[in-house]
């Protein structure tokens, strides 16, 4: 005689319902390379649940973010190319200008210096290839700034040590002294002389060169 359970079919294992906490979760399956290439496994990541009150505090921030977008793009629009200089009101006094500007005016400044004081040296100094580092060695020197009883200024610089330089520097001077110098920004006279009292016109009457 058959077994009666023999009859019947084998039974299956039940699935658990999925719950309201694990229905709300995303699940990714990110492939993740295996050694064996023809077993490939796979790992289960899941995305943490965004409460309601917190996904729609986000939506809400993002519209109001791209009605923000929106706003000033239309004023972007509406806004001239350009406009006249009046309309912005009284000008201040003084300019502002960028620090870089002013350090690039004050470069260009001291190189035209140089070069129109080392043209002048040239009348004195022969090595021309010596003219800026011998100028270089004269702004280095120490000196006297003595107030004259007429008001005007006295600079005595520090004769250099060599006799060639010397006399260039003199020469220099007395050069700087024909075009009647004044201090910057006032109509003070200024005089340069080396510091040992001698006379600054060292030239030939022809004007050849030094002595």
């Amino acid at each position: 005689m058959r077994d009666a359970a023999a009859d019947q079919p084998p039974d299956t294992a039940e699935q658990p319902a999925e719950t309201a906490d694990t229905a709300d979760e995303a699940i990714e399956t990110t492939p993740v390379p295996s050694n064996t290439p023809d077993q490939p496994t796979t790992r289960t990541k899941r995305t943490p649940r965004v409460p309601p009150a917190t996904r729609a505090a986000l939506i809400h921030e993002l519209q109001t973010l791209e009605v923000q977008i929106k706003q000033t793009r239309d004023r972007l629009r509406s806004l001239p190319a350009r406009v006249q200089l009046s309309t912005l009101g009284p000008l201040p006094q003084a300019p502002q200008l960028e620090s870089k500007l002013i350090a690039d005016v004050v470069k260009i400044a001291a190189y035209n210096a140089q070069s129109w004081l080392a043209d002048r040296l040239a009348r004195h100094y022969l090595n021309t290839n010596d003219l800026h580092d011998l100028l270089r060695s004269f702004a280095e020197l120490s000196g006297t700034l003595i107030r004259q009883a007429d008001g005007g200024l006295r600079i005595c610089l520090q004769a250099p040590d060599i006799p060639l330089h010397r006399r260039a520097l003199a020469g220099l001077c007395a050069d700087l002294n024909l075009g009647r110098p004044v201090f910057p920004g006032t109509d003070i006279p200024v005089h340069y002389e080396i510091a040992d009292g001698k006379p600054t016109i060292t030239r030939y009457e022809n004007d050849r060169g030094p002595l």
